[in-house]
């Protein structure tokens, strides 16, 4: 699938930041600007949130409903899968 510009920026915007986010919580820095950041950090991810649910709805649209069923089956039968693999590791050790 091909990504937007906008994405990619977004994308690697929310990466950097979690790396600063990362070293002022490691290091405990605190001052106005590391509040300031954390903030914004927190604002961004909200913002970045509803841009991915909306940008999610509008591809929904564009696929097929037979697409769809196939896709969502897939996820439900990964994520069932997943889950008894953690809940059976997690039992034995």
């Amino acid at each position: 699938m091909k990504q937007s510009t906008v994405t990619s920026i977004i994308c690697t915007l929310c990466v950097l930041s979690t790396v600063i986010i990362s070293f002022i919580t490691y290091m405990d820095i605190d001052n106005s600007f590391s509040f300031g950041f954390i903030l914004g950090y927190v604002v961004f991810i909200i913002v970045v949130s509803f841009y991915w649910i909306i940008k999610l709805i509008s591809n929904i649209k564009k696929v097929r409903w037979f697409e769809l069923r196939k896709r969502l089956l897939k996820f439900v039968g990964l994520f069932i899968s997943f889950s008894a693999a953690i809940y059976i590791f997690n039992y034995m050790f």
